[in-house]
């Protein structure tokens, strides 16, 4: 499935209409609007299906992936251009022009998708691990108090300082893995165009 099927546009669509479509899919389509009640299947195959979204509005939402993409899509063929002999290979030097006038995309900057998968499982660790780590803390917490011990009454308050930090670090692990150059913006500047 191509990414333009992914996100339910032609192929000759302009940027905006697959931003508008990218949006309305993520918002219908993500794992949280499942519920308490779904299934680890339905979640598997909601996060592999948001996974496929993102992929899709990172290369179509930016210009250069996305005429690089198309490349693929074309089995490597490009039209012969300024400078260009049309046989699929790079550019030779800098300021060279697609044929169409516009700059020849470079190589391609992405985060690895290994990399982002991995502070995503790192934030989930966390999020698991910090609840059971604050009612432990909080435990040695009220036994310290009783046993009058200041040494264990600071060691469970740091021990709760660092669940809180748990909490506070993995949505900010999960938000600086995922956004990439293409992503909207976060302050919804651009939401008023969305419908």
């Amino acid at each position: 499935m191509s990414h333009y099927e992914t996100l339910g546009v032609d192929r000759d669509a302009d940027t905006e209409t697959i931003r508008v479509n990218y949006r309305r899919l993520a918002r219908t389509r993500h794992p949280d609007r499942l519920g308490a009640d779904a299934s680890p299947e339905q979640v598997s195959e909601a996060e592999d299906m948001m996974s496929r979204l993102n992929e899709a509005w990172r290369v179509l939402g930016d210009p250069e992936s996305r005429a690089a993409y198309d490349r693929t899509l074309d089995g490597g063929r490009r039209s012969a251009g300024p400078g260009r002999a049309g046989d699929g290979s790079a550019p030779a030097a800098s300021g060279e022009t697609d044929g169409s006038g516009a700059p020849a995309p470079g190589p391609e900057r992405r985060e690895p998708e290994e990399q982002g998968a991995a502070v995503v499982g790192v934030a989930r660790l966390l999020v698991r691990f910090a609840p059971p780590w604050f009612v432990f803390s909080f435990t040695v917490l009220v036994v310290a108090a009783v046993m009058e011990s200041e040494p264990l009454r600071a060691l469970a308050l740091f021990g709760l300082l660092a669940s809180l930090v748990m909490f506070m670090i993995a949505p900010l692990l999960v938000m600086g893995s995922t956004r990439t150059r293409g992503d909207p913006p976060p302050d919804g500047s651009r939401a008023a165009h969305d419908d």
